[in-house]
């Protein structure tokens, strides 16, 4: 028996626009913690996540170590179904194009959905900024199909909604200013409220503060009901380690967002 979202519809992701290129559920899937369970309970999880919740969109790096995983989950369903994202922090533009061919290959897939050049800290924009002609290059290429940027400070979201070729950017909040290294909840929604006007594509991270508002069921429901108000996300990526998570996730979020 299928649940229900808060409606009564039968309980299921709504896709959104992600930035001018991607569409995407509401609901991203953090794959960081699946990682303690074998590559194919992985692989399986991201599955069944995706056919019976329709949360397609899987979020990978390398250092999350689920990269095994999401291979997994794409041999169980058509490529063209499934939206990956994985990320890279090379900075020269040739070896910024074969890590990104090099993420693809590791995947077993021809193109990633988008790739990220990925966290971006306040004080390294010149030199992370030199990754994007690689990155120009691999979409135009088809290796990519969007270009994205990921950061934890205002001031770099604000920077990256003033690039044409930037597609999404991925930025962290939460109602407390956890895991941010610039700028304040505010200030954050600001610069992400800029990004969105410049026609970027905006999802959001941390909405837990990487477990540092989990200590009771309260406070992550407090927690997910602010991060989930916010009215400038596309998406909201959360690391899910299993369906049930996923379940009650994808409800609040429908609740808060109906």
């Amino acid at each position: 028996m299928s649940q229900t979202s808060p409606t009564g519809r039968e309980l299921r992701a709504r896709r959104t626009a992600l930035g001018p290129r991607l569409e995407a559920p509401e609901l991203i899937f953090g794959t960081e913690f699946i990682v303690d369970r074998s590559a194919d309970d992985g692989g399986k999880l991201l599955a069944q996540a995706a056919l019976e919740l329709g949360l397609t969109f899987w979020d990978t790096a390398p250092p999350y170590g689920s990269h095994p995983h999401v291979r997994a989950g794409l041999k169980l369903l058509p490529r063209p179904a499934v939206q990956i994202a994985s990320k890279s922090r090379v900075t020269e533009p040739g070896p910024a194009y074969d890590d990104l061919a090099g993420l693809a290959r590791d995947l077993e897939s021809e193109y990633l959905d988008l790739g990220f050049i990925h966290y971006v800290k306040p004080g390294t924009w010149e030199e992370r900024i030199q990754a994007l002609p690689a990155f120009v290059k691999a979409r135009d290429r088809g290796l990519i199909r969007a270009i994205g940027l990921s950061t934890h400070s205002a001031a770099i979201v604000q920077l990256a909604a003033t690039i044409p070729e930037i597609d999404v950017i991925c930025t962290t909040y939460n109602r407390d200013g956890l895991w941010f290294d610039q700028g304040t909840p505010t200030e954050m929604l600001a610069a992400a409220g800029a990004a969105r006007t410049a026609g970027k594509g905006v999802y959001l991270i941390k909405l837990l503060g990487h477990g540092k508002l989990c200590s009771s069921p309260e406070q992550v429901d407090a927690a997910l009901r602010a991060a989930f108000g916010v009215s400038v996300a596309d998406a909201f990526n959360i690391g899910m380690a299993n369906l049930e998570q996923a379940r009650a996730n994808l409800s609040l979020l429908q609740e808060v967002r109906p």
